[in-house]
C-alpha cells in the first residue's frame, strides 16, 4: 500500500511519502531491506520529493502475533514499534477486539510529513489508536 500527495507533485519519477510493506512469509529482515530500498532510491531532495516515512507490518500466522515499525530517513532503529499479539488469559476470537493486546500505540504519523505542508482547519495528524490496532488484528484473521 502506497500514500502520497493528492494531486501527485509534478516529475515523472515522483515518489509516495508514505509507504507501507507488509509481509506475512517474508522475513523481518527482508522487510527491513525493503524500507532500505525505498529510503535508498527516493530522491532525498523536492520538488520530485521522497519517501518520508516506511511503514513495516510483519504479521507472524502461527502465533497470531503483529508488528508495526515506523521508520523515518536516516534512522538505525524503527521510532516507534507497536505490537499486537493475543490476549493469554481469553480465547482467541477473531471477532473481539478486546482479545488483543497491544502495546506501543497511538501511533502517530505527522501530517506535513506525508503531505509536505501545515495542517489546514480540520485537518491532524494521522493517529492510529489501540483500537484501530485491535480491530486491524481481527480483520487480518478473518
Amino acid at each position: 500500500m502506497v500514500y502520497g500527495l493528492i494531486p501527485p507533485r509534478n516529475a515523472s519519477s515522483d515518489f509516495p511519502t508514505l509507504v507501507i510493506e507488509a509481509g506475512n512469509t517474508e522475513s523481518q529482515a527482508a522487510l527491513r531491506m525493503d524500507k532500505d530500498w525505498w529510503f535508498d532510491n527516493s530522491p532525498p531532495h523536492q520538488p520530485r520529493g521522497d519517501v518520508r516515512i516506511v511503514l513495516l507490518i510483519k504479521v507472524y500466522s502461527r502465533t497470531k502475533r503483529i508488528i508495526v515499525e515506523q521508520w523515518y530517513r536516516g534512522q538505525q532503529s524503527p521510532s516507534q514499534v507497536v505490537t499486537v499479539s493475543p490476549r493469554p488469559d481469553k480465547p482467541f476470537s477473531l471477532y473481539d477486539s478486546r482479545h488483543w493486546i497491544v502495546e506501543g500505540a497511538p501511533m502517530v504519523i505527522p501530517f506535513g510529513e506525508v503531505f509536505l505542508r501545515s495542517k489546514q482547519r480540520r485537518e491532524t495528524d494521522l493517529v492510529f489508536t489501540k483500537v484501530f490496532f485491535a480491530e486491524f488484528a481481527c480483520q487480518c484473521w478473518e
